[in-house]
């Protein structure tokens, strides 16, 4: 992996504090601090290495390296967003200082072997003296192949026939190691978004919506059932975690995997190819960043979302040539990017430094990657580098645009400023691209091209839309009507927590009467795209339920064990709650407990809440209602019915069907409950109406359902089954 120093984009260092909040800048502004330039916050990013599958903690001293003076303040954002089906990994927490830990910050890949690395978007805000600085720059990841170690054995599941039902998981498919004396493993799926399985579903009950111990899912019966008409590919893939605790309950160990599937009658996967529409060719200026567009380059895939295409630049002549970059770190080159970055028109060609007198042809080679690992031929890429024209309009700066999210503010000439050697008022500016996530205003109205004079006048102004798209990008064409020049103008989007948490998942839950069930993650998750997922706070709202009770659980002692009761059966600590954390239902602590009167019917039970944020005020968001599925339980000795005597007087072969259905009812009630039957004494009379006497009959209970013993009393006399019943009936 490339280990570099990093430097950062010159202009945010001179960003005001009032000029980020958009209150007016008050006259005579303090002179630039030295503690807010790139170099002395931003000290050293070499990047992270993680083991596939397996988390890495970030080294403060050695992965990434900033700094901080005495009183200040200075975080740090992660930006990445999207469930994590579209990406593969993710660095937590979502905000940080910038002293963090040798253990604060950690980065968990999802078990992925595609791509084989991740370039984390950041934010940096450093705040000082009434100043403040915001540098947006990346983080690269390095996946390292090696083996997992809880999961020994992860063998492919077959599917023999399309829309068939592949074999159970059993050990020759998965298998876990690991000390089942000292230690206990789960597993269960990965929520990523409802992503994947694409083609189909695991029929395991819902038991692996939370933890499942490891060795219990290999003997579950659990198995994958092809769903997806029309044409589907040949495979598909189920996520999952394992993960190994101790018996304090601390994890020891946690891995994430992908279950792979093989379809019989599937399409077998297409590579990727460049598109035949796309020009494969751009023409630059050396003194101006260009922007790759769609119509330059482009690739399609029958199988992928155009979007996930990964293009990897597999040859660059030298950095002489100048590099690739993108608007989330433009000093950065970047060796891959995927093709929705294109269509957001974040990647570009950055010139070198150096003159030229004639133009520099060369040529890039990519390779494109669907999200399933086939790759495209390499193919290559003409840049056209045009020597700078005296004559032609000419940037003599492009520090690009920092605002609030949801804000507008002025292009001025402290970010654009154009010059002309003939006549600056000639020059007009017309817009090719973009923007994506905002609006262009010139003098309040929304137009494609403005003139140079505009910027002096400060009449351009950029507007953003209020979606959380932390940048955004320009592609514009300068001219004096003889000389053209294109250019790049990134837009730098600061996020503003003004959005409530919403309801990520919410497919209820199943308990039996009285039971105590685990709520996990994919029966109910929050997310909020402006805060870390684990600091939203869920709260009940009325009305309350009367039949069911929320808690928390733990193994280890609380440190207040005032609130907490302990579980002496169970082993564990546990207290009813009405408020609790997501990160709560991500470390399998919430739980419901079934407390109302039996139930003959199932039943819904409803647990009503509202999320909030950690911003100060919180965000809340509406009311939410969560259902409880309550099912009957058969923990009931059977009784006999109150009008039953046990006792019934037949004529010497006579058929009596509606005393006999009666009995039978009630016996077949008794049957159904515990698979009993009742004692009966029948009396038999002769023809001439005398009784005939009888044997006495003990009182029994049968042990089996459908038990008869006629033949052990007399054909008189004796237990009468079920199956007796219907034969007489019928």
């Amino acid at each position: 992996m490339l280990r570099r120093l990093c430097i950062f984009w010159l202009w945010a260092a001179q960003v005001p504090l009032q000029a980020l909040s958009g209150q007016p800048e008050p006259p005579g502004q303090p002179a630039p601090n030295p503690w807010l330039s790139e170099d002395a916050i931003l000290v050293a990013n070499n990047g992270i290495r993680v083991p596939l599958g397996r988390a890495a903690f970030v080294d403060p001293v050695n992965d990434l390296v900033l700094q901080t003076r005495p009183g200040d303040r200075c975080g740090v954002t992660v930006l990445d967003d999207g469930p994590p089906g579209r990406r593969p990994g993710r660095l937590s927490p979502e905000k940080f200082p910038c002293d963090f830990g040798p253990r604060d910050v950690k980065y968990t890949h999802y078990g992925s072997e595609i791509p084989a690395g991740h370039r984390v978007r950041l934010q940096l805000r450093y705040d000082t003296g009434g100043q403040s600085v915001v540098v947006p720059f990346t983080v690269e990841v390095e996946v390292v192949f090696a083996r997992l170690e809880l999961v020994a054995k992860n063998a492919p599941l077959s599917v023999r026939r399309p829309r068939g039902t592949s074999d159970a998981i059993d050990r020759s498919i998965l298998d876990f190691a690991y000390d089942r004396e000292s230690h206990k493993c789960g597993v269960t799926r990965l929520a990523d978004g409802g992503r994947r399985p694409r083609y189909g579903r695991l029929l395991d009950g819902g038991k692996l919506a939370q933890m499942m111990d490891c060795d219990e899912l290999t003997r579950a019966g659990v198995r994958y059932r092809h769903t997806s008409r029309g044409t589907f590919p040949d495979r598909d893939a189920v996520p999952m975690v394992a993960e190994l605790r101790d018996r304090g309950g601390n994890v020891a160990r946690r891995e994430h995997f992908h279950l792979t599937v093989r379809i019989a009658g599937g399409r077998e996967n297409t590579a990727p190819g460049p598109s035949l529409l796309a020009m494969m060719t751009m023409e630059v200026s050396q003194s101006a960043m260009t922007a790759f567009t769609p119509e330059m380059l482009a690739a399609d895939d029958a199988e992928s979302d155009p979007g996930d295409l990964l293009f990897n630049i597999t040859s660059w002549p030298s950095l002489e040539e100048g590099y690739v970059v993108s608007t989330d770190d433009q000093n950065s080159p970047i060796a891959s990017f995927y093709q929705r970055d294109l269509r957001d028109l974040k990647i570009a060609y950055k010139p070198p430094s150096r003159d030229a007198d004639a133009d520099v042809i060369f040529q890039l080679e990519f390779q494109v990657l669907d999200p399933d690992g086939a790759s495209s031929d390499p193919f290559a890429f003409t840049v056209v580098v045009k020597p700078m024209n005296w004559l032609a309009p000419a940037l003599a700066r492009n520090a690009g645009q920092l605002l609030y999210e949801g804000q507008s503010r002025p292009l001025t000439t402290d970010n654009l400023e154009i010059a002309d050697a003939d006549d600056l008022g000639a020059v007009s500016v017309r817009v090719l691209g973009g923007p994506r996530h905002g609006v262009l205003l010139v003098r309040g109205t929304r137009r494609d091209g403005f003139a140079a004079p505009d910027l002096a006048a400060g009449a351009v102004v950029y507007r953003h839309d209020g979606s959380d798209a932390y940048s955004d990008n320009v592609v514009l064409e300068m001219t004096d009507g003889r000389h053209h020049v294109d250019f790049l103008f990134p837009i730098t989007v600061v996020p503003v927590d003004d959005e409530p948490p919403v309801v990520e998942s919410n497919g209820g839950l199943v308990v039996f009467h009285g039971q105590t069930r685990a709520v996990p993650a994919l029966a109910l998750g929050a997310t909020d795209v402006d805060s870390e997922d684990a600091t939203v706070r869920f709260t009940v709202v009325p009305p309350f339920s009367d039949i069911g009770a929320t808690l928390l659980r733990q193994s280890d002692a609380p440190e207040d064990p005032s609130s907490w009761k302990f579980n002496s059966e169970e082993e564990v600590y546990e207290k009813e709650v009405r408020e609790w954390l997501q990160k709560d239902i991500t470390d399998g602590n919430l739980f419901y407990r079934h407390v109302g009167p039996r139930v003959a019917t199932a039943i819904a039970d409803k647990v009503v809440f509202t999320l909030r944020d950690d911003n100060d005020p919180p965000n809340e968001s509406g009311r939410v209602t969560f259902v409880i599925r309550v099912l009957p339980v058969d923990d009931m000795a059977p009784e006999l019915h109150p009008g039953a005597t046990l006792r019934m007087t037949v004529e010497e072969y006579e058929l009596r069907p509606s005393r006999y259905r009666r009995a039978e009812r009630v016996l077949r009630s008794a049957e159904r409950r515990k698979g009993h039957v009742g004692c009966f004494s029948l009396q038999r009379r002769g023809q001439g109406g005398q009784n005939i006497p009888r044997r006495p009959v003990p009182d029994l209970v049968g042990e089996g359902p459908g038990r008869r013993s006629l033949g052990e009393h007399g054909p008189e006399e004796g237990l009468l089954g079920e199956d007796h019943f219907r034969r007489r009936r019928h």
